[in-house]
């Protein structure tokens, strides 16, 4: 595994999440409920879930930053938790 497949992988999580659907490659254009997601959420999720592995963030920390980025996500998302 790769940091870039960490990413893909991470950004299935956050799509079946955000979507309640499961995930199957390609990204859809469009989904019964994608109206529900915020745009800047759209942008992000697509370029995690990207086929090819070079248009996607180079790790999980940068997608991680590209999520916070000029979002209002509730705050609790914004604080790291540490392993115990």
């Amino acid at each position: 595994a790769t940091a870039l497949s960490d990413v893909y992988a991470l950004g299935v999580v956050l799509y079946e999440a955000v979507t309640c659907q499961r995930f199957y490659a390609p990204v859809p254009e469009e989904l019964p409920d994608w109206s529900r997601v915020p745009r800047r959420l759209r942008r992000v999720l697509r370029r995690a879930l990207a086929w090819s592995p070079e248009r996607r963030w180079r790790d999980a920390s940068a997608f991680r930053r590209s999520l916070l980025r000029g979002a209002r996500w509730p705050a609790a998302w914004a604080t790291p938790v540490s392993p115990r």
